[in-house]
């Protein structure tokens, strides 16, 4: 199906209105990215995308505003399989000044991407420092005894070590011609996935593993989906956790770049350890996102979390608020800042509490990866830091922790 779908959008228009474009500083200068362009174009045209690949990414690397270079970078991901990556340069294209013809066959890159079929997988590897323990503001807790407060001290462990984060995922795709419609396609899907920490101390071990498995339906702007999750969490080495349910997604897609989405899961909570923390768990997000300048996205969302325990001092509702971005620069470097605000209100807290445990927690992210340096099998290097502050109504509660890691990243 894939050569199929290549076959039907291989006639992108390559004539870009001059204004979208960072035209070459010398004659010189032009030659030699126009050389490399039509060594792309050769490659890709020759069905060899893995050749291709890296010529586009050398071409972004000092010019990333060359919006034709990005959409044959698309067409170069697609033809070899790499959706996340195409998707991703077909969205920051759109929001150039593109002539009609290229933004329809844009959109119907992007829904041949989500409509695909066959099998498909990612990994992602870093080297990190791993702890037990946070940076409290203290280990001293007043609980109320009576009427009296009274000092206690909590005995936190402090392990720290360096290990591994790791995210891998496995999916397969079919259509379901039965259930297509008019201008939908419908797909099953099947996704084996696994995440988290691993290090040589098996108490800093904290990783997950699951499956899911629906249908999505592929409109010209429009893709949803529903799933059946299941994931395992095991923390030191042991079993700790049981989810499972149903997750709903949705986007729906502007000519202009901009997109609205949401998602939704519904999920079971089976604990291992203690039927005290059985219960159910509900999140949803909606927001947007809109690419700009054919190079750059920024992006909004909302989001809410139910948690239900059996024991009542468990449950409590998170609500907040994430700003996200990214803007390919020149260098080859692809720049991805984020920031959340959220709120978390504990709705029966422990009598023993002296103090209201609910908090507020603000984090960041920026993530920089090397586009246009890859080695191995296809791989990219990153760096990615991240700080956090979580102030509870309860000093024992609230710290703050910063982390860097540096990884590599399955391109292609």
């Amino acid at each position: 199906m894939k050569r199929a779908i290549a076959r039907v959008f291989l006639c992108l228009p390559l004539i870009m209105p001059s204004a979208a474009q960072a035209a070459p500083s010398t004659p010189a200068e032009a030659r030699a990215v126009e050389a490399a362009f039509v060594s792309g174009l050769a490659s890709l045209d020759a069905n060899d995308p893995k050749q291709a690949i890296p010529i586009f990414l050398g071409v972004l690397a000092k010019h990333p505003d060359l919006v034709r270079v990005r959409l044959e970078l698309g067409r170069a991901y697609f033809a070899d399989g790499q959706w996340s990556n195409a998707r991703r340069e077909f969205l920051l294209a759109l929001s150039a000044d593109l002539p009609d013809p290229v933004r329809r066959n844009v959109l119907g890159f992007i829904r041949a991407i989500d409509a695909r079929r066959g099998f498909d997988w990612d990994i992602s590897v870093s080297l990190t420092e791993l702890r037990s323990n946070e940076n409290y503001k203290t280990n001293t807790i007043d609980l109320n005894f009576g009427g009296f407060r009274l000092p206690f001290t909590l005995n936190r462990p402090d392990e720290k070590e360096l290990g591994l984060t790791f995210s891998a995922s496995a999916s397969l795709r079919a259509e379901l011609p039965a259930l297509n419609g008019q201008n939908l396609v419908t797909t099953a899907f099947a996704e084996a996935f696994t995440f988290g920490d691993y290090a040589e101390s098996e108490t800093l071990r904290d990783y997950s593993y699951g499956m899911r498995g629906g249908l999505r339906f592929s409109a010209p702007r429009t893709t949803s989906s529903i799933a059946l999750v299941a994931t395992r969490r095991d923390v030191s080495t042991t079993h700790f956790e049981d989810r499972a349910g149903v997750e709903l997604a949705f986007e729906r897609r502007g000519g202009n770049g901009l997109s609205i989405f949401g998602s939704t899961q519904l999920l079971d909570v089976d604990n291992a350890r203690t039927d005290t923390l059985d219960g159910t768990s509900v999140f949803a997000e909606a927001g947007l996102r809109q690419s700009f300048s054919g190079r750059g996205l920024i992006g909004l969302s909302v989001f809410g979390e139910a948690r239900r325990a059996d024991l009542g001092f468990e449950s409590f509702d998170r609500l907040g608020v994430s700003v996200f971005g990214s803007v390919e620069a020149r260098f080859g470097l692809s720049i991805r800042p984020s920031i959340t605000l959220s709120r978390k209100d504990f709705l029966s807290p422990s009598p023993l509490f002296s103090d209201d445990p609910d908090e507020v927690e603000l984090s960041g992210r920026l993530r920089i990866e090397k586009t246009d340096l890859i080695f191995g099998n296809g791989f990219s290097p990153f760096i990615q830091m991240e700080a956090t502050e979580v102030t509870s109504g309860i000093d024992a509660f609230s710290y703050w922790s910063r982390d860097v890691s540096i990884g590599i990243r399955r391109v292609f």
